[in-house]
């Protein structure tokens, strides 16, 4: 006999191929901070840091040019707990420096610059060689003042692998071993394919890091044509250990791999992922929107809000019997709530279920009504001729629901008692 999946509990968990275990820093304070339209205040950065601490994440990655910059990290380092904070920098003593003075940052990124665009024009540099002398030398310095390091090979997906990025890695890894390698799809080109012509393939490369000796790969890949969360799984899927990530998936452009898509997918589809706590997703992303200004939408995945909406009469009456019909994962999952909505595509299933929630609101008793009930049709029908002749372009609020109900359900019983003393007909 076949497996049969009735419920979460029965649906079979992958596992990674490689047995390795994998971390997430965040870049939301780094990378999604330096979105086009947003300012992230003092105290949001630190209230962003604790919903981090809340789920679970190991690291997360702050600028120090800026004195806000610097006052947030101190804070955060006061704090004494997770997530990490870790510093960033370009490739400059001057910009190390300001790690360096801020006690207690132990491990910095250094940005290498590794495409060709990037080097002769973005940077001015004469060339390669050039470019590669800057980043040693920048390395060395980070490593010889105690801290440890990332490389964050920036725009790797137009850069020329087999020439220069390559033998920069074995020159890196010689500097420090245990230099963590971040790929950084800077513009979104990487696909999560193997086989295909350099430099698109993101487990390629992850494959051919580990062949060079590298212990600790990264992705950081950005969302220009929709592949930044599938990339980020397929690093892990073939070897990376950690994934750079921002929360709602904020950053510049069309932004980052998406912070809480990774973590659901860890979390609800692969073994061993018990150490995230997801359930502060859904108030993290309120109040990325009330605070920082990011608008989410209501079809987001994991975090919008029409998630756990439902209002299409099919969907309704499967989840009213059992949710796992028509819902992926619980709500509580993410720290979000079912909702049953009353639109044009609602059955009489849906609206009885409402109309014993209002009943019960407006009675303050359990309140039971038949589905053949002769004013759950009408209210039915009136709903459904709203839409019909297009008066309607949204749901049906729970305070309209309880207006119908407070009409045909409290003011048609007390017609109803009258009419039946006098003997005249109810409607059929």
């Amino acid at each position: 006999m076949r497996v049969r999946f009735m419920s979460y509990e029965d649906l079979p968990k992958i596992r990674l191929p490689n047995g390795n275990d994998v971390f997430i820093s965040d870049s939301t304070l780094r990378d999604g901070a330096q979105m086009p339209g947003i300012v992230i205040t003092l105290r949001d950065r630190l209230r962003i840091y604790e919903y981090l601490h809340r789920i679970g994440i190991e690291k997360l990655e702050v600028f120090l040019f800026s004195s806000t910059d610097k006052r947030a990290a101190r804070e955060m380092l006061d704090r004494g707990c997770n997530p990490e904070v870790t510093g960033w920098s370009r490739a400059n003593t001057n910009d190390i420096d300001l790690v360096l003075e801020m006690d207690g940052i132990r491990e910095t990124g250094i940005l290498m610059s590794i495409s060709d665009p990037h080097i002769l024009i973005k940077m001015g540099l004469p060339g390669r060689e050039a470019a590669r002398e800057m980043y040693l030398s920048a390395l060395q310095y980070a490593v010889d003042h105690g801290l440890r390091t990332r490389a964050h090979l920036e725009d790797i997906t137009r850069s020329d692998l087999e020439g220069f990025v390559y033998p920069l890695v074995r020159d890196i890894i010689d500097i420090d071993r245990d230099c963590t390698i971040r790929i950084c799809d800077t513009l979104g080109y990487g696909l999560p394919f193997e086989g295909l012509s350099d430099p698109y393939s993101i487990p390629s490369m992850v494959l051919r890091l580990r062949e060079l000796g590298v212990k600790n790969i990264e992705t950081h890949i950005h969302d220009d044509f929709g592949f930044g969360t599938v990339n980020s799984i397929v690093g892990y899927w073939y070897g990376a250990n950690w994934s750079n990530l921002t929360f709602l998936g904020i950053g510049e452009r069309a932004g980052n791999a998406e912070l809480e898509k990774v973590l659901l997918f860890l979390k609800t589809r692969v073994e061993g992922f018990e150490k995230y706590d997801l359930s502060c997703l859904t108030e993290f992303a309120q109040f990325m929107e009330e605070h920082v200004g990011i608008r989410v939408p209501r079809n987001k995945a994991v975090v919008g809000r029409n998630i756990f909406s439902h209002e299409s009469g099919i969907h309704t009456a499967g989840v009213i019997r059992n949710p796992f019909t028509y819902e992926p994962y619980p709500p509580e999952i993410v720290g979000a709530t079912r909702s049953l909505m009353i639109g044009p595509t609602s059955g009489r299933e849906v609206l009885k279920i409402k109309v014993e929630e209002a009943l019960r609101e407006l009675m303050d008793m359990d309140v039971s009504v038949d589905k053949d009930d002769w004013r759950l049709n009408l209210i039915h029908s009136e709903i459904k001729r709203l839409y019909d002749e297009e008066k309607r372009r949204s749901c049906i609020s729970d305070e309209e629901l309880k207006a119908y109900v407070e009409k045909y359900f409290l003011f048609e019983s007390i017609f109803e008692n009258e009419s039946h003393k006098s003997g005249d007909p109810m409607p059929d």
